[in-house]
């Protein structure tokens, strides 16, 4: 899935200012976080009139800190956009944003581009343009080597084009051999082959799902992603643990109640479920 509307933070880059640069980036600021409410609402129409205000208003400012404001308040304009629905102006505005700020050096604007290149691509893959979107994708990983939602994204792609599985795996092995520590990247990509529902990458994913497991025992969404693995391979007996400390959650599994019920449909087919 794409990322979500992104609140402004309070802080500002260490440049030199006047009073009224900080009056605008106030300003800025609270018209994202008054735009990101909207979104987060459903008052789509409201959100990119405020995103849209920012970006007229300092968009050809030369202040760093004001055209960070912009790059925010375009990448979410094409978050929201596409929401409603309108990939093909979100991919735009991804693009813009690509166009004005991809050859700065500033980390902050560098986040942004990443985040737009991600975006673009998911809606290109929804679009089912999948050469485009894989090209999307590295240019994100290329710009970011640790954005590990464009590691992810990139893999549900390949593993979604036929014949390009290999490519899947060899990527995914590939990203966690550099983070074999990590146990969000690991329950991401487990989750990820989980999905594309392949019997010999659900053995794959139950290796990496296990590992997330002993390195954040204490991660329910975790043990979710590995009752759900399990029940898939027919393993219904080793799932039961892990579906135990799942359903102990009561808030996480209230606020992901589609995946919990396909984790119970998952335990049921296996006879296990209560």
């Amino acid at each position: 899935t794409s990322q979500v509307w992104k609140k402004d933070p309070s802080t500002v880059t260490k440049e030199e200012y006047s009073d009224k640069v900080d009056i605008e980036l106030k300003e800025a600021s609270e018209l994202i976080n008054q735009g990101t409410r909207f979104g987060k609402h459903g008052n789509l129409e409201e959100a990119l009139n405020k995103f849209d205000a920012v970006i007229i208003k300092y968009g050809s400012s030369s202040k760093v800190s004001l055209l960070i404001k912009t790059a925010r308040a375009l990448f979410n304009k094409g978050l929201t956009l596409g929401n409603l629905g309108k990939s093909e102006e979100a991919i735009k505005v991804y693009d813009e944003v690509v166009e004005r700020f991809g050859s700065r050096k500033e980390t902050e604007l560098l986040v942004q581009v990443s985040s737009a290149l991600f975006n673009k691509g998911v809606a290109l893959k929804l679009r089912e343009k999948y050469e485009e979107s894989e090209k999307t994708f590295l240019k994100a990983i290329e710009l970011a080597s640790d954005f590990i939602a464009a590691y992810i994204g990139f893999i549900e792609l390949l593993l979604q084009i036929p014949g390009r599985q290999k490519d899947a795996l060899q990527i995914a092995e590939e990203i966690i051999g550099r983070k074999e520590a990590d146990s969000a990247l690991l329950n991401s990509v487990s989750w990820a082959f989980y999905k594309h529902r392949d019997l010999s990458l659900l053995r794959k994913a139950e290796k990496w799902a296990q590992q997330a497991v002993s390195l954040s025992p204490d991660n329910t969404h975790i043990h979710h992603t590995l009752a759900c693995i399990l029940s898939a391979l027919g393993k219904g007996s080793e799932a039961i643990e892990s579906a135990k400390r799942y359903i102990q959650d009561e808030a996480l599994v209230e606020k992901n109640i589609e995946d919990s019920i396909g984790l119970f449909v998952e335990l049921a087919a296996t006879g296990h479920a209560k």
